[in-house]
């Protein structure tokens, strides 16, 4: 890891989110997102039994974010992202790892995750944290290039899961 890429991790704060957030995490979607969601999806997804979210900040500047819900003991990653001059740096796979932290404290087992067979970043990054194919949504993304596969991917996250 270079000493840049460290620096900004140690730079980089994590916070977790509520309904009040919800401007600054439709912003931060918009702004990676082709089809960005209104600040009353986030606002009611973070009011939600089980839903929660968390963002990342540099400098007290909102640069990512993810999204995601707990039902029983199975967490969901809904929405990750990290504005485009910010990626590759790590903080994707601290917004994760954060998400995993707050499921396997809720008791949780296994994250599950659905990811666009087409976006080869992020199943570069779910696959260094040992996320698992699962099962497959055809034509599950409508994008501009047309329908897109979704893959359905699992991670593990506590002993005594399968």
């Amino acid at each position: 890891m270079s000493s840049a890429h460290h620096q900004n991790l140690t730079d980089l704060e994590i916070v977790s989110c509520t309904p009040v957030h919800a401007d600054v995490l439709a912003g931060l979607h918009g702004a990676c997102f082709e089809k960005p969601w209104g600040t009353p999806s986030f606002k009611t997804f973070l009011e939600m039994p089980g839903g929660f979210g968390f963002a990342a900040r540099l400098q007290e500047q909102p640069v990512g974010f993810i999204l995601a819900r707990i039902a029983q003991d199975e967490g969901e990653i809904i929405s990750l992202g990290v504005l485009s001059n910010h990626r590759r740096r790590g903080f994707a796979e601290a917004l994760v790892k954060a998400a995993e932290s707050h499921l396997v404290k809720c008791e949780g087992q296994a994250m599950f995750l659905e990811v666009a067979e087409n976006n080869l970043a992020a199943k570069s990054l779910y696959e260094a944290l040992e996320y698992r194919t699962v099962g497959r949504r055809e034509g599950y993304y409508k994008l501009q290039e047309g329908p897109v596969d979704a893959l359905v991917l699992k991670r593990v996250v506590a002993a005594g899961s399968f």
